[in-house]
């Protein structure tokens, strides 16, 4: 509804800059005297990281940003819960947060666009929320057992992104594509960029059961993106919260 569409991500820009950069600051150095400068430098930060994806590279690099800052979080909750609990918790979250916002776009876009709860969930879109929530637990679970048993989150990030990998190699086992030079080049160009980001200095546990569930659930992520890729035509809102 917004008339102009560049002021649209600018609400939940500031405010992940505001409540991201306040937590990092407060872990860093509490409620001291310097918490406003450290608070200042991270919502900066932040929220320029943020503007670039939202008006440079959109909806993937953010989703990537996302999903790479669950790494750290994941860490520290291996250290206090088993990882079938935060999973659970994750997974409730998560799908609740969707249907809740799936009613408010019901309610918006009824009129409209003639939508309805039974149309938004289709056989089809039940069928392939069940098969990507199978997948996506089950890469999960071994990527939060593979840091209970010790992998670092350096490695945890650098071995879960091995689907990259995974991916044009299943596609061509289940569909006979071949992948192309291009796209090879990048995966390994992004796999060594990946390894400085993450694994260089990381003084992580050597090689062990941690890591080879990580190697697992790259796989097992890999499997989940085909199955989404082959589900594309439903709703994805839907889709990803029957997942």
């Amino acid at each position: 509804r917004c008339k102009k569409k560049w002021l649209a991500p600018l609400p939940p820009v500031l405010l992940n800059a505001v409540i991201i950069g306040g937590v990092i600051a407060f872990q860093e150095v509490g409620f001291t005297e310097a918490f406003m400068t450290a608070f200042g430098y991270h919502a900066l930060t932040i929220g320029a990281g943020q503007m670039m994806a939202c008006y440079g590279l959109g909806m993937l690099l953010l989703a990537a940003f996302f999903w790479g800052s669950t790494f750290v979080a994941q860490s520290s909750a291996a250290e206090r819960i088993s990882p079938f609990c935060y999973l659970f918790a994750r997974s409730v979250v998560g799908a609740l947060a969707l249907f809740f916002v799936i009613l408010l776009r019901l309610l918006l876009q009824k009129k409209k666009r003639g939508l309805t709860m039974k149309g938004l969930f289709s056989r089809r879109t039940l069928l392939g929320g069940v098969l990507c929530g199978v997948a996506l637990t089950a890469g999960s679970a071994l990527q939060q057992y593979g840091i209970h048993l010790g992998a670092s989150a350096g490695q945890e990030g650098f071995l879960t992104a091995l689907y990259m990998f995974f991916v044009p190699l299943l596609t061509f086992l289940f569909y006979k594509k071949r992948p192309s030079v291009s796209l090879l080049a990048g995966a390994v160009l992004t796999a060594v960029g990946l390894y400085f980001l993450c694994l260089k200095g990381d003084g992580g546990a050597p090689f062990g059961i941690g890591q080879l569930l990580l190697i697992g659930c790259a796989l097992v992520f890999a499997l989940h993106i085909l199955l989404v890729d082959r589900y594309e035509k439903s709703d994805g809102m839907a889709l990803s919260c029957v997942q």
